[in-house]
């Protein structure tokens, strides 16, 4: 097995960090995966049967994680004391005070496939009809086509004799000044050239203005 250490040699050790790494059969994922000590502080390689050995680190508690493309594991803390001794617990960064003892050496079987992309969340209707925002719409509606069918008749003429200004409140106002009025007002109305029939044309051209008829309808026209 061929481990990298990437701290200085003062720091090196004579004690090493051994365990087991677990996949699921037909697959090539040992390839790629590397067991990392404190996030790359030491790093070793497998080997075929799944077996690691890191050797040369100094006593003290290490965090020892899995990396790999394919696989998720949960990491585990070893610590060494002066002694030699090794003990292994589960990572807890809620908790840190919870110990959870784990075997050494490690075992690392407990993997899950880690997922790149997130799922696009569907439209949800129910959602969209109790949402807080929506409800007071919805009522409104209700109560505005609903409302007068449940009130009694006479009550209901009582109620708009009443309130005489909240019944009229919808309907059009004659005196209020229409859009189009307004616009013709501000810019004016276009005008309207003359029409000329062609056959007025056709005839003005065919024969000169000699008789006082024709003399008098040039007159009009120029004017």
């Amino acid at each position: 097995m061929t481990v990298s250490a990437m701290s200085s040699s003062n720091k090196l050790g004579s004690y090493k960090i051994e365990g087991q790494i677990v996949f699921p059969p037909g697959g090539n994922a040992l390839a790629d995966t590397r067991i990392l000590v404190n996030q790359g502080e030491y790093v070793g390689i497998p080997r075929v049967d799944g077996t690691f050995v890191i050797s040369g680190v100094p006593s003290g508690s290490y965090e020892v994680s899995v990396s790999s493309p394919q696989y998720d594991f949960k990491p585990v803390r070893v610590d060494i004391n002066t002694n030699g001794k090794i003990r292994a617990r589960k990572v807890n960064r809620l908790r840190p005070q919870d110990v959870v003892s784990v075997k050494y050496p490690l075992h690392f079987n407990t993997y899950t496939e880690p997922n790149y992309f997130q799922k696009r969340e569907a439209t949800n209707w129910a959602d969209i009809i109790f949402n807080p925002a929506i409800i007071p719409i919805v009522l409104g509606i209700v109560l505005v086509f609903f409302l007068p069918k449940l009130v009694p008749p006479g009550q209901l003429d009582e109620m708009q004799r009443m309130f005489p200004q909240g019944t009229g409140m919808f309907q059009p106002n004659i005196n209020m000044p229409d859009l189009v009025d307004i616009c013709i007002r501000l810019f004016g109305a276009p005008r309207r050239q003359p029409r000329i029939s062609q056959q007025s044309l056709a005839v003005d051209t065919e024969a000169p203005a000699n008789t006082p008829r024709q003399k008098k309808k040039l007159r009009k026209r120029n004017k």
